[in-house]
């Protein structure tokens, strides 16, 4: 198996995660790797690291399906 299908499996296993109440997202602030519960309702985030609090889209997903695409990852 190749890097670029290594990284693919990422995703694979964040839907994983999500399918059990949990999701893999980036602060937007301080960019620390963090765990929140989903929700169907909006909600805030707060990092536990910086203690920034703001809604769900200023938290991005740490692995997006496709991410393995990245120029960041070309070389491999």
């Amino acid at each position: 198996m190749n890097n670029k299908e290594l990284l693919a499996k990422q995703t694979d296993l964040v839907y994983q995660m999500n399918e059990a109440g949990v999701h893999l997202v980036d602060c937007g602030d301080c960019g620390s790797v963090m765990i929140h519960k989903l929700s169907d309702e909006p909600h805030d985030i707060t990092c536990p690291f910086c203690g920034f609090t703001s809604e769900c889209s200023d938290f991005p997903d740490h692995f997006y399906e496709g991410f393995e695409q990245s120029a960041e990852f070309d070389n491999l």
